[in-house]
């Protein structure tokens, strides 16, 4: 789905700029790429750990 940063921070209701700095890390953090209105993950896991998500279903769903 192709969204400005400005729809994108609307959709999420966040400020326009703080979906630029977090896009930025991202890419610095090497979690994913950008090319116009187009993102990529490409390292989930990086992803995950700055979101603080569980690695796999694994990790979500441990077993008693």
């Amino acid at each position: 789905m192709p969204l400005t940063s400005r729809e994108l921070a609307g959709t999420i209701g966040v400020s326009r700029e703080m979906v630029a700095r977090l896009l930025r890390d991202l890419r610095a953090s090497g979690a994913l790429i950008t090319k116009g209105r187009t993102l990529v993950v490409v390292r989930p896991d990086v992803l995950r750990r700055v979101a603080a998500l569980p690695d796999s279903e694994e990790d979500a769903h441990p077993h008693p």
